[in-house]
């Protein structure tokens, strides 16, 4: 994740990834400066040092000598598509590796990354220290939720309530509960709002897939079978929220269901690690949900958390 903030001289921002900080510049109309890379020359940048990397590693693992490579890449910014031209630049003693280093540049992962079809979400209104707080703290997050407890009563209730087929797992975090309903038979896809949670997830459960997707919006998505959804919406504002709330009722096909669940808090608050704890009651979940029939209700101490929780079970008319 970067941050980019704009500094008090023209045009000029402040990247910051983590401790690491660089400074991006432009001119327009005589105003601004060359304090710092172009944006789309960021843009090179990233394939350039991506593929000079890869190609020192590659050398490395054969034991020669790197100095001295280089790479250049210019972006071609045409009407009808963007085209990413790059050049291996060898010194002489290293040219009988061009095909090997040529190779490795093809499989090198910003240019992986960039051969994807590409997509443009904003975070709309999900909190941002509370976004900020899990993506730096993604693997520690991830090793508390792997190791906590099995929930038998929730495992009981979902093999109870939901339907055979597809489900959606919102706010997926480390894919724990993914993976154990793609175990237990449901068609599962997890999609959080954090990437660095997704990293984590891909890793500990590669046998589901796993997405990005952004509350209250989740644009995109398609209609499920089931949509679960366990302690997350209470991270957003109380607006926010209850649009969410809104939202998943409508990625269900008529007559899904959706599990939703919340931590129960008596106040607003932020935690000691920033995050927003937003208290909301089933009450005004539910009003969000008119026409739906309610299957289950209840509030309760998480088996797997230790926290207390509200959760209710929907089906859509």
């Amino acid at each position: 994740m970067v941050d980019a903030a704009a500094l008090p001289i023209p045009w000029q921002v402040e990247l910051q990834a983590g401790e690491n900080t660089a400074i991006a510049d432009t001119q327009k109309s005589g105003i601004g400066g060359t304090a710092g890379m172009r944006p789309h020359e960021l843009l090179e940048a990233a394939l350039a040092s991506c593929m000079s990397i890869s190609a020192r590693m590659a050398l490395t693992e054969e034991g020669i000598a790197d100095a001295g490579v280089r790479v250049r890449v210019h972006l071609d910014r045409a009407e009808s598509a963007t085209t990413f031209r790059y050049e291996l630049l060898l010194p002489e003693e290293l040219e009988p590796h061009r095909s090997m280093l040529a190779a490795r540049l093809e499989r090198s992962p910003v240019k992986a990354t960039l051969s994807k079809q590409l997509a443009f979400e904003p975070v709309g209104r999900a909190d941002r220290e509370t976004i900020e707080a899990y993506a730096t703290g993604a693997a520690d997050y991830a090793q508390d939720w792997e190791s906590q407890p099995a929930d038998e009563e929730l495992h009981a209730l979902l093999e109870k309530f939901l339907l055979p087929g597809t489900v959606a797992d919102i706010g997926c975090g480390s894919g724990r509960d993914a993976a154990w309903l793609a175990g237990h038979g449901w068609q599962v896809t997890g999609y959080d709002a954090v990437p660095a949670l997704l990293d984590q997830a891909r890793q500990a459960h590669p046998e589901v897939p796993f997405e990005t997707a952004v509350l209250p919006e989740l644009a995109g998505l398609p209609v499920f079978d089931n949509v679960y959804c366990e302690t997350v919406i209470m991270h957003l504002g109380r607006a926010a929220a209850l649009e969410s709330v809104r939202r998943l009722g409508e990625l269900l096909r008529p007559g899904g269901r959706l599990y939703l669940s919340w931590r129960l808090d008596g106040t607003d608050r932020r935690d000691e690690r920033g995050r927003l704890y937003t208290a909301i009651t089933a009450d005004q979940v539910l009003e969000q949900l008119g026409g739906f029939t309610v299957l289950y209700r209840r509030e309760l101490t998480s088996g797997s958390s230790g926290k207390r929780v509200c959760r209710i079970l929907v089906q859509r008319p």
